[in-house]
């Protein structure tokens, strides 16, 4: 499939971060998105430091979630945790059924503890489908073409490379190949935490 280039000028009626967050502007929610995406990793770091390592988390097609934990050395009860997942970063989770291998009431208190703050307190994942609604599509448009996007902080930009033009509520005029590597090389340019 040949790319093709866009720049999206306006958000329209049918794009979800219109009619529900009235956003006009793609590059203002972007940067919103960027937020939730920003105040959920920290989120996370802070819940994995509260019990004593560092967050791992994952991105599937569609969200941002909490997928364990990361320990230097041994957790307090090793026992309560997975092992080391070395697929996700040697990262582990409390174990589901833990307290029926776990002898004694202290570490069965403890294990009922840490599920509780777990289920309770880990940090909601962060849906995804928001930066590609920037740009008028949902991540299903784009899972068998791929696509790319760029966002000009500077001069509030946002342009996408994709097969196919958006259609999800988005006003956009199609560019050249040269104006969208351009686009690329000033983001590159640009630090994103500057203008959130």
């Amino acid at each position: 499939m040949t790319k093709r280039y866009f720049k999206i000028t306006k958000l329209l009626s049918g794009n979800p971060l219109h009619d529900d967050h009235g956003h006009i502007e793609p590059v203002e929610a972007m940067k919103a998105h960027l937020r939730a995406k920003r105040d959920f990793q920290e989120s996370a770091a802070e819940f994995a430091k509260s019990l004593g390592g560092v967050a791992v988390n994952v991105t599937g097609m569609t969200r941002l979630s909490l997928h364990g934990v990361y320990f230097e050395g041994e957790p307090e009860y090793p026992e309560l945790w997975t092992k080391p997942d070395p697929k996700a970063r040697f990262s582990r989770r409390p174990r589901a059924k833990g307290a029926r291998s776990v002898k004694g009431e202290e570490l069965k208190q403890a294990h009922k503890e840490l599920l509780d703050r777990w289920i309770n307190e880990a940090p909601e994942p962060c849906e995804l489908d928001g930066q590609w609604l920037c740009g008028g599509y949902i991540a299903s448009d784009l899972m068998f073409s791929g696509a790319s996007m760029v966002v000009d902080l500077q001069n509030g930009e946002l342009y996408v490379a994709a097969s196919q033009p958006p259609e999800r509520g988005a006003e956009f005029v199609e560019i050249t190949g040269g104006e969208y590597q351009q686009a690329e090389q000033a983001a590159r340019d640009q630090r994103a935490l500057d203008y959130l």
